[in-house]
């Protein structure tokens, strides 16, 4: 099983959130906006996302968010 801290910006309704997802082939899983619910690819490794909005000199205000994985 493989377990990500992500953050991201839903595409559909532009809520910031981060959590963690668990996957066990080893990919990101389809998750949920935890607000619209509805699937949202644009997402990636907190890391990731810190290190792009440190370099744009922005960062959202995510929302700590249980997030729910598409199956």
């Amino acid at each position: 099983m493989n377990t990500w801290s992500i953050k991201g910006l839903c595409e559909n309704c532009g809520f910031a959130y981060h959590g963690i997802i668990d996957s066990e082939n080893g990919s990101f899983p389809k998750i949920k906006c935890p607000a619209c619910h509805k699937e949202t690819s644009n997402f990636d490794e907190s890391s990731a996302v810190d290190k792009r909005n440190s370099e744009e000199s922005s960062t959202p205000n995510y929302q700590e968010s249980i997030l729910e994985v598409i199956k």
